[in-house]
C-alpha cells in the first residue's frame, strides 16, 4: 500500500526553521550567561542544552539530504525522553523521504495525540495509518480531522477514501460494529498497541493494556497483546497466565491458543505445546491472522504440513487479499516449507509472491539473496532470524555475551577461555529452555541465529544439544566453512571423536579428517647471530618487500657464506630467486631446505608451493596434511599454511575447500595484506 496523503498533511519543514533559530539562540545565550563563573549548570538545563545539539545535528544532517544518519540521531534523542512537538515534526519529515511507513505512523500518532486540534497532524496520522494497515485508527483520526474542519479541498478526498477504509475494515474485522464510535476507537487502540508491540516498547504496551483490561475485561485482543508484552519482558510464566484467562474466557479462540502453542515450545514445554497443536486442528480460525499466528507457531516447532495446511486455508476462505502482511507471512512460511522439502523454484515463486504483498519484507527477502549464492555459501531457508527465538531479555542478556563469541577459539591463553565459558554456561543454565531451542535453531534459523546456537550449544553440557551439533555438520544446513568451524570447535571441546567426519561440502557429504590444533604469539626467536649476519637479513628482507629480488640475492648470498646453516636466509634467496624468474634455481633451494631441516616451517610450506605450481598435487598435500598435524602453529606459521592450502586447494579447483582455508585465515589474520587478493581468485 503507497504512502497517500503523507505529503498533503505533512507540517511544511519552513515551520521548523524560525523555532530553531529562536531556540538555538535561547540555548546559546544560557549557556554563555553561565560561564564558568557561574557554577555548574544544574541537571535539567544541561539536559536541554544536549538535547538541543542532538537536535541541531538531526537537523543538519536533513538539510544535507542524509535522512538516515538524521534518523539515528532522532532515534537516539527518543531514548533519552519525550520529544518536543518541534522535534517530533522533524522526526515525521524524516521517515516521509526514508519512506519508512511504521515509523512515520507511530510519529503522527504521536504528534495528533498531543496537539488534537491541528488538522495538519490529524490528517499525517489518518494517512499513516492507512498507508501501514491500520484501518480502525485511519478512521478515527480522519473523523477528528472532519469534526475540526468543516470544509476544504481535502474533505472529499478524505470521504472516499474513508469509505474504503470501512470496506477493508469490515473484512479484517468480521463481526464487529465498526459504526459503533467507542467499538471503532476499541479497535484502534488494539491497531496502537501492536504498533508499539512492534517497535518494542513493551512497558506502555503493559501500561495501556492494564487500563484498558480494567474498562473492557473481555477483549480478547488487548490480553493477547498484553500476554505477548509480559513474554518479551520475560515474564512468561504471567504471559501464559493471560492467555489462560482469554482460552477459558473463548475457548475457540484461535489467536490465543496459536501464541500459547507457541510460547510453550519456546520455553522448553514441548509437551504443552504439542498438545495445542492437536487443538489448533479442532478450531475453526475467524480471521487472516488467526492463520497467519498458527503458522507462527508451526513454523517455531518445524511443523511443515501443518503450515501448509494453514496456507491452503488461506486460499479456501479468499483471504489473500484481505489483509496484505498476514498473506506475506503465510507465503513465505509456505516458501520455507517447499524449501525445507527440496522444491526450491517453488520456494522462490512463493517468496516473491510474499513481496508483492509487502514488498519490504525482510525474511523473504533475505531468504531470496541466500538462495542465489553458490551452495557451499548458503545457509539454508529459515523461518525466522535470531533474535525471533528469544524474547527481549534474553537477546539483551546474549547480546552482552557477543564479545565471547568472537575469536575466541584461537587464543592460548587457557584461563581466559575458561572463564568466557564459564559465563556462557551460567546463561545456559539460567536458560534450561535453550536445550530445546538450539537444535530448532540449526535446523530453521538464519546464519546468526546457527552461530548464536553453535556458540552457545558447544558450551552446554547436553547430549540432546551436541547430537544435533553433529547432526548439523552433515546436513545442507549452514555454509561449508560454517560447518567446518563448528567440526572444529566441537573436537576442541572434546565432544567430537578423533578421525574423519561425515561434512556436507560442496552440496554432498564428503568424509572430512578435523584437525585440531592451537595458535600461539609466543615470540620464535632465532639463535643469535653475527651482528653482520643480523644487517644483511633485514636489507634482504626489505629488498624483497619493495620487489627487488636481486638486490636481495646479493645480501642473502653474503648472509649465507657467513651462516651456512640459517634455513630461513636459504628459504629467502629462494624467494629473491623466483622474483627474478630463475624457477629450477629457486625450486633447488626449496626442496634442499625441506630436506635439511624438516623441522622449518615455512621452507617446508615453501617447497609445497612450488610443488603445487608444478602441478605435483600429491606429493605438496603429503607436506601439508603432516604440517597441519601439528598440535601447535605460531601465527605466522598458520598464516603460511592457510595459503599453501589455498594454493593447493585452488589448483585442484576444489572452490569451496579453498573457501574454508581462507575463511580461517580471516579469523586468525583479518589484517593480512593477501586476503584482498586471495578473495579475489
Amino acid at each position: 500500500m503507497e504512502l497517500r496523503y503523507v505529503k498533503v498533511g505533512c507540517l511544511p519543514i519552513a515551520h521548523l526553521l524560525p523555532i530553531k533559530l529562536m531556540e538555538a539562540e535561547t540555548v546559546m545565550s544560557f549557556t554563555k550567561k553561565q560561564g564558568k563563573s557561574s557554577g555548574k549548570i544544574d541537571a535539567k538545563r544541561r539536559k536541554h542544552v544536549l538535547e538541543r545539539q542532538r537536535f541541531d545535528k538531526a537537523y543538519r544532517y536533513f538539510e544535507q539530504g542524509d535522512y538516515q544518519s538524521a534518523n539515528e540521531e532522532m532515534a537516539n534523542l527518543e531514548q533519552e525522553g519525550t520529544l518536543s512537538l518541534n522535534a517530533l515534526a522533524l522526526w515525521l519529515e524524516i521517515n516521509y523521504h526514508l519512506k519508512n511507513v511504521g515509523s512515520y505512523s507511530r510519529i503522527a500518532i504521536q504528534l495528533a495525540e498531543r496537539d488534537p486540534g491541528d488538522p495538519d497532524r490529524l490528517v499525517c496520522a489518518g494517512a499513516g495509518c492507512f498507508a501501514s494497515g491500520m484501518f480502525a485508527s485511519a478512521l478515527v483520526y480522519f473523523s477528528r480531522y472532519l469534526s475540526v474542519v468543516s470544509s476544504g479541498e481535502k474533505i472529499d478526498m478524505i470521504l472516499k477514501e474513508m469509505s474504503k477504509l470501512r470496506d477493508a475494515l469490515s473484512k479484517v474485522a468480521a463481526g464487529e460494529d465498526i459504526d459503533d464510535k467507542s467499538n471503532l476507537e476499541r479497535l484502534a487502540w488494539n491497531e496502537e498497541t501492536l504498533m508499539w508491540l512492534g517497535s518494542g516498547r513493551f512497558k506502555e504496551v503493559l501500561s495501556l493494556t492494564h487500563r484498558h483490561l480494567e474498562r473492557f475485561p473481555d477483549d480478547l485482543r488487548a490480553r493477547n497483546n498484553r500476554a505477548e508484552a509480559l513474554f518479551q519482558s520475560g515474564r512468561w510464566e504471567e504471559s501464559l497466565a493471560e492467555l489462560e484467562i482469554a482460552i477459558g474466557n473463548d475457548p475457540s479462540n484461535y489467536y490465543s491458543v496459536a501464541c500459547s502453542c507457541r510460547i510453550h515450545f519456546l520455553r522448553g514445554m514441548t509437551t504443552q505445546s504439542d498438545t495445542e497443536a492437536l487443538r489448533l486442528e479442532t478450531i475453526v480460525p475467524r480471521f487472516p491472522s488467526d492463520l497467519t499466528k498458527a503458522a507462527e507457531a508451526f513454523a517455531f516447532r518445524g511443523d511443515d504440513q501443518r503450515i501448509l495446511a494453514q496456507f491452503d486455508r488461506l486460499q479456501a476462505e479468499g483471504w489473500e487479499e484481505d489483509s496484505p502482511k498476514d498473506s506475506a507471512l503465510l507465503y513465505h512460511f509456505a516458501a520455507v516449507a517447499a524449501a525445507r522439502s527440496g522444491d526450491l523454484e517453488l520456494a522462490k515463486k512463493r517468496w516473491k509472491r510474499s513481496l508483492q504483498f509487502l514488498s519490504s519484507f525482510e525474511l523473504a527477502k533475505a531468504n531470496l539473496e541466500d538462495l542465489s549464492k553458490p551452495i557451499a555459501e548458503r545457509s539454508g531457508s529459515f523461518y525466522f532470524s535470531n533474535s525471533y527465538w528469544f524474547d527481549a531479555v534474553l537477546v539483551k542478556e546474549i547480546s552482552n555475551l557477543s564479545g565471547i563469541f568472537e575469536g575466541a577459539d584461537f587464543s592460548d591463553h587457557a584461563s581466559k577461555i575458561v572463564k568466557e565459558n564459564a559465563k556462557v554456561q551460567s546463561l545456559c543454565r539460567k536458560h534450561p529452555h535453550l536445550e530445546t531451542l538450539i537444535p530448532a535453531m540449526l535446523d530453521r534459523s538464519d546464519w546468526m541465529g546457527q552461530m548464536t546456537a553453535i556458540e552457545l550449544g558447544c558450551r552446554m553440557d547436553s547430549i540432546v544439544v551436541r547430537d544435533s551439533l553433529i547432526a548439523f555438520l552433515g546436513a545442507a544446513r549452514g555454509s561449508d566453512s560454517l560447518r567446518y568451524n563448528t567440526a572444529m570447535k566441537l573436537k576442541r571441546r572434546g565432544l567430537l571423536l578423533a578421525g574423519e567426519q561425515t561434512l556436507f561440502v560442496g552440496g554432498k557429504p564428503t568424509r572430512v579428517e578435523i584437525v585440531d590444533f592451537k595458535i600461539t604469539d609466543e615470540p620464535n626467536v632465532p639463535p643469535s647471530r653475527k651482528p653482520e649476519v643480523d644487517r644483511l637479513a633485514e636489507q634482504a628482507f626489505y629488498a624483497l618487500h619493495e620487489g627487488n629480488g636481486k638486490v636481495a640475492e646479493t645480501k642473502l648470498r653474503r648472509a649465507t657464506d657467513l651462516e651456512p646453516d640459517a634455513p630461513d636466509l636459504w628459504n629467502n634467496l629462494a624467494m629473491a630467486l623466483l622474483m627474478q624468474g630463475r624457477t629450477s634455481e629457486s625450486d633447488e633451494i626449496c626442496e634442499n631446505v625441506s630436506r635439511r631441516w624438516p623441522d622449518y616451517f615455512f621452507g617446508r610450506t615453501a617447497y609445497a608451493n612450488r610443488l603445487c605450481q608444478s602441478r605435483q598435487y600429491e606429493k605438496a598435500f603429503e607436506i601439508l596434511d603432516e604440517l597441519q598435524h601439528r598440535e601447535t602453529f605460531h601465527r605466522t606459521e598458520f598464516v603460511a599454511l592457510c595459503k599453501s592450502f589455498f594454493v593447493y586447494f585452488t589448483g585442484r579447483k576444489e572452490k569451496p575447500s579453498a573457501k574454508r582455508w581462507i575463511g580461517m585465515l580471516e579469523q586468525v589474520a583479518p589484517d593480512d595484506r593477501d586476503l584482498p587478493n586471495l578473495r579475489r581468485l
